[in-house]
């Protein structure tokens, strides 16, 4: 096979006549429970390693043609369709080339964000985890403009200002960056926000529980509650109860 054997445009059609034939419409109902109100989501009803299954199955094609490209014009396809395993789909192709993404790329990204073809939590985290967090390791020099995007006011740039920083913090890296993050986000009412903001926050703290108690009790009174509970869930329980007690407003 050679590479205009299988252009983005067919590999798409390919793509979603495999995902469709998967699809489990009682499954999609339920799995809509899992997002807000005010999230238009909408589902085939597959579960996650069957969308990896498939998409391994089909890069398995285009793997020995295929750059970057070809993988950033699939997700021109792909992240505007309404089905959230589409978006996750051309994601997980993209994952694929994250170590030939340059800055073009992370404004590419930017946009696809902007023009809300993530606009649930699902599609924006699986973005974040596949694509920025890897690039974010592999350009440091990436750091500052993702960071400006915790001033948006698209809430789903703003979770990806934090989220992105997921796989480093984990590993102990990037933390003052995180925290100068976190600090920015802390006024913001958006409860996936909040979620967001503990979620790294916790992460951040799997190498040093003491840097991340630092932190939290001295910026405690700032921090929403719903941050600070998500932050706090693998301390001892007498330790969460301490932090919540000291940090309370009076």
């Amino acid at each position: 096979m050679t590479q205009p054997d299988l252009p983005p445009e067919e590999f798409y059609r390919r793509a979603m006549d495999s995902l469709k034939a998967s699809a489990d419409p009682e499954r999609a109902q339920g799995g809509k429970r899992f997002f807000k109100s005010e999230e238009d989501i909408n589902l085939l009803g597959i579960r996650a390693p069957e969308i990896r299954k498939t998409a391994k199955e089909l890069f398995s094609l285009v793997k020995p043609y295929w750059t970057q490209k070809q993988a950033v014009d699939l997700c021109e396809l792909m992240l505007p369709n309404k089905y959230l395993e589409a978006k996750t789909f051309g994601i997980l192709i993209l994952e694929q080339f994250v170590s030939s993404l340059n800055k073009k790329h992370l404004n590419v990204i930017k946009k696809w964000i902007t023009l809300y073809y993530c606009s649930d939590w699902a599609t924006i985290d699986t973005l974040c985890s596949s694509v920025l967090s890897p690039l974010i390791q592999d350009h440091p020099e990436f750091i500052e403009e993702i960071m400006t995007w915790a001033d948006s006011p698209n809430k789903w740039l703003r979770r990806a200002s934090i989220v992105s920083f997921i796989k480093p913090a984990r590993c102990g890296i990037h933390i003052d960056e995180v925290h100068k993050v976190a600090k920015k986000l802390f006024p913001d009412q958006d409860d996936l926000i909040q979620k967001a903001n503990g979620w790294i926050l916790r992460e951040s703290g799997k190498t040093d529980m003491k840097r991340l108690e630092r932190f939290l009790l001295k910026h405690g009174e700032n921090i929403p509650r719903t941050t600070l509970r998500y932050a706090i869930e693998r301390f001892p329980e007498k330790k969460r109860k301490d932090i919540l007690v000291i940090t309370r407003k009076n």
